[in-house]
């Protein structure tokens, strides 16, 4: 659903014009595109990890997601900033 969210993203960017805000949109971007990466790389170790037979909770896997979830709600906080704050796809 990441990669779901980077595609429509990446069309939306390219349906606006973003001169205004034009290093908020790239710092979105670069996020969008790590955050999908990270939450990747994290699926696919969640799902060897819960094929292992002993099933314990990795403490690296927990604190990763933590960091995943903080670089999500850093993107989010971007994206909620060009739409309120600098009026990106906003019909005046």
């Amino acid at each position: 659903m990441s990669w779901a969210a980077v595609y429509s993203g990446v069309l939306a960017e390219h349906a606006v014009e973003t001169k205004a805000a034009h290093d908020f949109v790239e710092l979105h971007e670069v996020l969008g595109y790590g955050v999908a990466g990270f939450f990747t790389l994290l699926s696919l170790w969640g799902l060897i990890a819960y094929k292992r037979p002993t099933g314990r909770v990795i403490p690296l896997f927990l604190i990763l997601i933590l960091i995943a979830g903080g670089a999500l709600a850093l993107q989010a906080f971007v994206g909620g900033y060009l739409v309120y704050d600098a009026g990106l796809a906003v019909k005046k």
